[in-house]
């Protein structure tokens, strides 16, 4: 894997969704690099920029007080406990950072993508 900051370069590069402010996207792909390392996620340049997509477009949601409709609890019975920690711990760092709630949804959402990486 190359190091994080030549990756996160990498990436920021490729991210379509326009973001205010870098920090916060750059907190999540550092945190999601060291999960990806603990996991052994085998993420792809294009798997890694959908991520950074993804996130940018949770930071602007999160930021405008926008919520994404629930998703069904039983969802969750669809990925695994690894991919489902791995995406609460990432966004938790987000949380705690900013102050803003991260809901069921967002893990989940997030989660999907761990979970397609780890059955890579």
């Amino acid at each position: 894997m190359q190091s994080a900051d030549s990756l996160i370069q990498d990436i920021m590069a490729g991210v379509k969704v326009p973001v205010q402010d870098p920090v916060p996207l750059r907190c999540l792909l550092e945190q999601t690099y060291k999960v990806a390392e603990e996991l052994k996620l085998n993420l792809t340049l294009s798997r890694w920029i959908a991520l950074g997509n993804h996130y940018a477009a949770m930071i602007n949601r999160l930021q405008a007080g926008d919520k994404l409709p629930p998703v069904e609890e039983e969802a969750f019975n669809e990925i695994s406990a690894a991919a489902e920690e791995a995406s609460a711990f990432v966004l938790r760092s987000y949380h705690e950072q900013l102050k803003l709630n991260i809901d069921r949804t967002e893990i989940f959402l997030l989660a999907v993508h761990f979970e397609a990486a780890l059955q890579w």
